[in-house]
């Protein structure tokens, strides 16, 4: 990914020094760019650069919001009897403005002043407000013919309207299907090219999103529901979404998977919520009289889940206080990892400030840290007898350990005076540059990620608490 990013040190087509905020726009621009999916062989970066760079300059230097717009979320389809779910907005919605917020987010972590995504739909104006801005000269069939943008939303256009229009034409010769087909999509490119303009003359000076296929820098085309690299796939409106085990997330059409995605589980009433940009929450339907127990839950298959989806929350059940459920419910899932003391260990603060103290025995959070030493075992050997030892070392305490030959370098977050007032903890680079740190923490801790904790590797975590509470 580090081989990918953009790095000028002019502004490309110019001879312009890089200015202060100049950075600050390449660092959007990156955003942009991950976001979106340029069309093969016909767009570059440059290009994108020449068109989106002083555009979001403008925005920085007066201190604005990022603005973008987005002409999409018109009507339904309303083929669901093969493409969606039915008439109103569903999951494929909510994730594609999940999507389109984080892109926002991802912006204001490398800008104070954030970003904002206009929508613009195009359900209700186009036999109105487009009129206005209406060119007689302008020629689809040309326009298909020279412009690679317009042919490639041409060619999007042709698609999913053979299946939007199937019940319309479906008495008709596949001839006449397919020249009913091609003047619909004639008549909506020269719509879209008259709502384009509405667009362009009133936000103008925005950063232009498209659903559609684009190249050569004009929009920067955006999948709503991310799929494999580099493809657009199917809008909300045009689908459905199916979840896989996998946890991923595919838009398709509702014949395609209706007979291979039903869920059913025997004798346990829920219902599942899949949360952005992962994990699912398992919960009773809303109509039992009386929350199941606990005990109810089938935890290996929960452990699968949570292999795919993690976080796995399971809420609205009862019996989770009873200890000896919570334990017993806690093995299914596999071997349970003791404390020495149990497995279930309380904490209290011991409200000592000196040096003998530690994390552990303070209200305080705590760093991820591994505590594999619950698990070590000693050994005899069958044939030898021989027993492995374990390596008593106070260097843990009183001093500072180098290449020792069985610890292997790994990506750290340095755990410093500003996190704790006990043992700090200062990873450096050595052989290599250090402002690749930054570059690999940004990769490395994404605000949307999710840490998976297999109770083995990394035993556990702990957030800041407050004292005498129980």
């Amino acid at each position: 990914m580090l081989a990918n990013a953009i790095s000028f040190n002019h502004l490309p087509g110019t001879d312009d020094a890089i200015l202060p905020f100049h950075a600050t726009a390449l660092n959007i621009m990156h955003i942009l760019k991950s976001y979106s999916v340029n069309c093969k062989d016909v767009g570059t970066v440059a290009e994108d650069m020449r068109t989106f760079l002083p555009r979001i300059m403008s925005y920085i230097e007066k201190q604005e919001p990022i603005r973008m717009v987005l002409p999409a979320f018109p009507f339904k389809s309303p083929n669901y009897q093969d493409k969606t779910l039915g008439v109103l907005p569903d999951l494929a919605e909510e994730l594609a403005l999940h999507h389109l917020n984080g892109l926002c987010l991802n912006i204001s972590r490398v800008y104070k002043h954030g970003a904002e995504v206009h929508i613009t739909s195009n359900g209700l104006v186009y036999n109105k407000l487009t009129i206005h801005f209406r060119d007689p000269s302008f020629s689809p069939d040309a326009a298909i013919k020279t412009d690679i943008n317009i042919c490639l939303t041409y060619r999007g256009y042709i698609k999913f309207l053979t299946k939007d229009l199937a019940q319309k034409v479906v008495s008709k010769s596949k001839r006449a299907q397919a020249t009913e087909i091609a003047q619909t999509a004639r008549s909506m490119i020269v719509q879209g090219q008259m709502f384009a303009a509405a667009i362009q003359a009133q936000r103008g000076n925005y950063v232009q999103l498209s659903i559609h296929e684009s190249a050569k820098g004009r929009k920067l085309s955006v999948p709503l529901i991310p799929q494999k690299q580099g493809i657009i796939s199917h809008t909300p409106w045009h689908s459905c979404v199916a979840v896989g085990v996998n946890s991923f997330y595919r838009a398709t059409h509702v014949n395609q998977v209706r007979d291979t995605h039903d869920l059913a589980e025997n004798g346990l009433q829920i219902q599942f919520e899949h949360l952005y940009p992962c994990g699912l929450i398992i919960r009773p339907f809303s109509n039992t009289s009386q929350s199941p127990s606990l005990r109810s839950l089938p935890m290996r298959k929960i452990r699968q889940l949570s292999c795919h989806m993690s976080p796995v929350i399971c809420c609205g059940f009862s019996d989770t206080n009873n200890k000896d459920i919570f334990v017993d419910k806690a093995a299914e899932l596999g071997k349970v990892t003791a404390w020495s003391q149990d497995i279930i260990v309380k904490v209290r603060d011991s409200k000592r400030q000196d040096k003998n103290n530690n994390n552990i025995k303070s209200n305080e959070a705590m760093p991820m840290h591994f505590d594999g030493m619950f698990r070590l075992e000693y050994k005899t050997d069958p044939t030898t007898g021989e027993t492995n030892r374990g390596m008593d070392n106070d260097g843990f305490w009183d001093t500072k350990i180098y290449n020792l030959p069985l610890v292997i370098p790994y990506p750290h977050q340095p755990w410093t005076v500003n996190e704790t007032k006990f043992s700090t903890c200062n990873v450096t680079i050595h052989n290599d540059n250090a402002s690749l740190i930054p570059q690999i923490d940004d990769l490395t801790y994404n605000y949307r990620d999710v840490l998976i904790n297999d109770n083995i590797s990394i035993l556990h975590t702990r957030t800041v608490y407050t004292s005498d509470c129980d």
